[in-house]
Formats: C-alpha cells, sequence, structure tokens
C-alpha cells in the first residue's frame, strides 16, 4: 500500500536549488544518529557487509564515540553541520587547509533560529559536540580506491570575538575540517543536497530522512531500507518496536516530503519487519551529482 503524491506546493515550484556539497562516508553513516537522550553518552558502532574494490565481500564498522561533558548527535546537529557546510560553499568551497572562518550569528541565521541568546547558545554547544565526538574506522579514499582505517573529528574549532571601537562584540571564529574531511573534498567524494529545500522542511524526522534517502537511491528514483535501520537511522526511541509504531512516526515527515514534491510514493512492500520503499520524484528537477563510487561501491543498510 502506497501513499500518493497528491501535488506540489507552489513554494516546491518557485524555490531555487542551493546544492552544497557533503563528504560521502559520513552521508552514508550513523554519525547524527545519536541516542534520544544525548546525554547518555554511549560509544555507538555500527558494522555493515560491503563490497570491496577488487569485487570480494568484506565488513565496514565503524565507531563513534560521544564526549561525556556534551553529549551525542542528534538531528539539530546535522542542521548545524550542513549549515557549516553551506559557509564553507559560501567561502569558495573547502580550502587546502581545511580552516574556514565563520560567525555564531551567520549560522543562527541560516537555521532561521530566533536572534537571542538561547540559539547562539544552542549553535556553540553543536560546534563543541561535534569537535568533541571521535569518529573511528573505515573510511572510503577515492584517491586510493580503497577503505582505510582513520580516527579523527569532523572539525577543530576555535571562538575568539573582540570588541570593536564601540564596545561592540566582533566574532572571528574559525573550523578546521580534518584532513580526512578535505581530502574527501578534493578527491571528489562527496554527495550534493539541496540546502534550500533540506532547510525548508518542518516536520520531525523530515530533514534525516530526506538525506537517507537522497543518498540510498545513488543517483536513481527508487531507495528502500528496512525499517529497523530507519529507526536506527533517525534516532527513534527504543520504544517503537513495532512495525506500525514506526510507520505512524515516520507518517508527518512522509506527507511533507510528498506534498512538496521530493517523493512520488512511499510503499511497504513486504510482511513483518518489512522494508520501506520511497520513489523520487522525476518531475522535481534533480541537479544532485551520481554517487562517486560506483556500482562496486554498495553498502547493505539492512541492520548489523
Amino acid at each position: 500500500m502506497g501513499l500518493e503524491r497528491a501535488g506540489v506546493a507552489a513554494e516546491s515550484r518557485e524555490r531555487q536549488p542551493e546544492m552544497v556539497a557533503l563528504e560521502l562516508n559520513l552521508e552514508e553513516s550513523y554519525l547524527f544518529s545519536g541516542s534520544p537522550d544525548r546525554m547518555a553518552a554511549k560509544v555507538r558502532e555500527y558494522t555493515h557487509a560491503i563490497q570491496l574494490p577488487n569485487g570480494r565481500p568484506g565488513k565496514r564498522t565503524l565507531r563513534f564515540t560521544p564526549s561525556a561533558e556534551y553529549g551525542d548527535l542528534d538531528a539539530f546537529d546535522r542542521d548545524v553541520y550542513v549549515a557549516m557546510i553551506f559557509l564553507v560553499q559560501m567561502h569558495g568551497g573547502m580550502p587546502a587547509d581545511g580552516k574556514v572562518s565563520f560567525s555564531l550569528y551567520e549560522l543562527v541565521k541560516i537555521l532561521n533560529l530566533p536572534h537571542k541568546g538561547q540559539s547562539f547558545r544552542k549553535v556553540r554547544e553543536s560546534i563543541l559536540r561535534q569537535n568533541k565526538l571521535q569518529i573511528d574506522g573505515e573510511m572510503y579514499s577515492k584517491e586510493t580506491r580503497s577503505y582505510e582505517s582513520e580516527h579523527f573529528s569532523v572539525w577543530r574549532v576555535h571562538f575568539k570575538a573582540n570588541l570593536d571601537k564601540y564596545g561592540r562584540a566582533s566574532e572571528h571564529h574559525t573550523v578546521t575540517f580534518d584532513e580526512v574531511m578535505v581530502r574527501s573534498y578534493q578527491a571528489g567524494y562527496i554527495k550534493q543536497l539541496d540546502a534550500n529545500f533540506y532547510f525548508s522542511l518542518d516536520k520531525k524526522h523530515a530533514r534525516p530522512l530526506y538525506g537517507r534517502i537522497d543518498v540510498g537511491r545513488e543517483g536513481g528514483l527508487m531507495c528502500e531500507f528496512s525499517l529497523s535501520d530507519v529507526k536506527e537511522a533517525l534516532s527513534m526511541a527504543a520504544s517503537y518496536k513495532a512495525p506500525s509504531q514506526i510507520k505512524r512516526a515516520l507518517g508527518p515527515a512522509h506527507e511533507e516530503l510528498l506534498l512538496k514534491g521530493f517523493l512520488k510514493d512511499v510503499s511497504y512492500p513486504r510482511m513483518g519487519w518489512c522494508a520501506t520503499r520511497w520513489r523520487r520524484s522525476s518531475r522535481t528537477l534533480d541537479r544532485t551529482l551520481p554517487s562517486a563510487g560506483g556500482a562496486w561501491r554498495k553498502t547493505r543498510r539492512y541492520g548489523r
């Protein structure tokens, strides 16, 4: 049984895409799938079957170790991450040294948050949380055409604010992206995402679901995941055990993605712990680049 798209909202037709380049290893991962209780701060480890460049089957493990002080990453942290990459693009793309200047004001504006102290604190804490989280595991290198063991954080941050001659604070903050990230950008191991469309989504789970579908379809119009994978990727509460609960939780996000023209339909073609199948609308202009690894790079996403 599928949900059919009733129509395309006017804002979707008029909206101009703003494509940003996201590092593909992290887009395929569960980086922003921390527990709803972010301060639980437990180590998360994921192992998936993959096909290696030589055609043989293999396994890939990624481990995320959050900071006990700042906790784990969730959907809001992904929003901040996308906003930061948007700034990188505004400044001309990923620099060779990975260092990018930014202000909290710019990020709060991109995120469309209220211009008040609480918003600035939330964004600042998210940047620090991503600075503190440790990533360990196999990252694909397009340059060497192999999976390499890496140990890094997405970025290092330096906060600096000076007072001008009028006594007003002037922001001079920088983030320095890890060399693992920089190498991926230099090699073109990226996935394009429409940031304008991403930030136009308001319903719960809609933004991470959009990102998960867009990378999972690998340039095609169809995408299929198990419901257990969707639950884990979207950090749904442990109490969501039955397929019907997960489907119900996804309902508002599906409706928004259908209404705004990204999806044509959603179906559940299997019984029990069935898969969720999405069909991308061909009426919305697809300006994303194809996935950068070819058919051999397909990672199975059917649980651990």
